[in-house]
């Protein structure tokens, strides 16, 4: 018989739990002789002393009435599912009615959902034992599938029989991988293998599923990431959605540069010495060098490059990034890590203005944490004093320039077009539109460089030069 569990004190001294709690006595208090659960995720969260987010309630109350009762928002077809939104003293809860489900023609919808009265046959559809328990209204885990004792285990197991789970909703093999890696479970061996035998039903969910599942792990950790991956190429997952990972496999690093391995090795490591949970610096750290399997070149004495792979690599993620349905503004964040991540190990030799451009760009911190795993992943060929010895150089340069909208507002006075134009009919010569840009950009060099210690006589004596020069 297994050990009964109190959470009562948790719930109590929880904000949001607490009210859940309230939400859940009022539905058994108005509707005698039902039941009204918190359950899912929040539930598992607990047992495991970890942080929660939503609060889902599960009941046998009729839903209809619930929707009465709580005047609850209309969310769609969810209601055809018996799921309401119920808005109660100020929080949001989504109730469900126990249900059984049954078939799934494209391996994600049921086809047929049924209300039932009792909750263990509502915990025999969910997908692993650690999100299938519910705490009553006397602060009790309700555990029907043995979630507890396999979080003691550390392990995660789908509920019943695996196989049929997975022909349910195919993402589920997905989250199994996902929720290992987070918690660092291993997958119980019937489970695994249940998940080797359907991953070709993975082949009909959605792309974007598949890259919130991927998004959702990157927002962990980069070693989570690792691990994520690992479980899916365990099961031969990974050669079917992401073949361009395993293709990390056997390209040779020189060992002078990267002790730590081949190109995988040298990736897996980047994401484990990671320090961020920013889901896009994660996984531009997962693609930084994608490139290189497409420009390794061996010289005649056998040394191995990669000329401009990070360009490449930042043009391969572009199309991965729209094969999986990444928004446009979290490719070119991606892109921009990738095609840069070299130049910021070279800071220290880079022109003023260059480093100004590449500070004031809105991805700059997502770059400096990209480029710090690439470079400390290198073990002992990486110098930390003197990449933090860079960053603290521009971030000094950046106070002293000044966000984008400053600083252009500080520059047009000294700088702009109109004034080139004039300067160059003064002069009596016509320009065009490229060498204006080209005079610009030129002069813009010199009062970064000079700190705005410039005057507009300087720079329009600098123009006037320029012009008659023909430069």
């Amino acid at each position: 018989m297994r050990k009964q569990v109190n959470v009562i004190d948790k719930i109590k001294s929880d904000p949001l739990l607490s009210v859940g709690h309230k939400l859940a006595v009022d539905i058994e208090q108005t509707f005698p002789g039902t039941q009204a659960l918190i359950v899912g995720g929040v539930v598992r969260d607990i047992v495991m002393g970890n942080e929660h987010h939503d609060v889902d309630i599960a009941t046998n109350a009729p839903i209809d009435k619930i929707a009465e009762r709580y005047h609850s928002a209309d969310i769609g077809k969810s209601k055809d599912f018996g799921i309401v939104l119920v808005i109660f003293e100020g929080h949001e809860f989504e109730v469900a009615h126990f249900r059984e489900e049954f078939g799934s023609a494209d391996n994600r919808h049921p086809d047929e959902v049924r209300q039932v009265d009792d909750f263990k046959l509502d915990t025999a559809r969910r997908d692993i034992t650690i999100n299938a328990m519910g705490i009553d209204v006397d602060g009790n885990v309700i555990d029907h599938q043995g979630g507890i004792e396999d979080i003691q285990k550390g392990i995660i197991r789908a509920v019943g029989v695996a196989g049929d789970r997975f022909k349910e909703d195919a993402l589920r093999i997905f989250r199994i991988a996902r929720f290992a890696a987070r918690f660092g479970f291993e997958v119980e061996s019937q489970t695994k293998y249940a998940m080797f035998e359907s991953r070709d039903l993975t082949r009909n969910i959605s792309i974007e599923r598949i890259r919130d599942e991927l998004i959702k792990i990157a927002s962990v950790s980069g070693s989570a990431v690792v691990k994520f991956l690992d479980h899916l190429n365990e099961i031969r997952v990974l050669d079917i959605h992401l073949p361009e990972i395993n293709g990390f496999h056997g390209f040779v690093h020189g060992v002078e540069h990267h002790p730590e391995g081949d190109l995988h090795a040298h990736t897996m490591a980047a994401l484990n010495v990671s320090r961020s949970s920013d889901p896009l610096v994660n996984i531009a750290i997962l693609f930084h060098d994608i490139g290189k399997t497409k420009t390794q070149q061996f010289n005649n004495e056998g040394k191995v490059s990669y000329k401009g792979h990070e360009s490449v690599g930042a043009d391969m993620f572009v199309e991965i990034g729209k094969r999986m349905k990444f928004s446009g503004d979290q490719i070119e964040t991606i892109r921009f890590c990738i095609m840069n991540h070299m130049l910021a190990h070279r800071f220290d030799e880079m022109k003023k203005s260059k480093i100004v451009d590449f500070r004031q760009n809105k991805n700059y911190p997502l770059l400096v944490d990209v480029s710090r795993a690439d470079d400390e992943a290198r073990m002992h060929v990486f110098n930390e004093e003197r990449f933090n010895r860079n960053v603290e150089k521009i971030e000094e340069i950046f106070v002293a320039f000044g966000e984008k909208k400053e600083f252009e507002e500080r520059m047009k006075p000294l700088i702009n077009g109109s004034m080139i134009m004039n300067l160059a009919s003064d002069e009596g010569v016509k320009i065009e539109g490229k060498q204006v840009g080209k005079i610009k950009n030129a002069i813009r060099e010199v009062v970064i460089e000079r700190d705005f210690d410039i005057t507009i006589q300087d720079t329009s004596r600098m123009v006037r030069e320029m012009v008659k020069s023909g430069n």
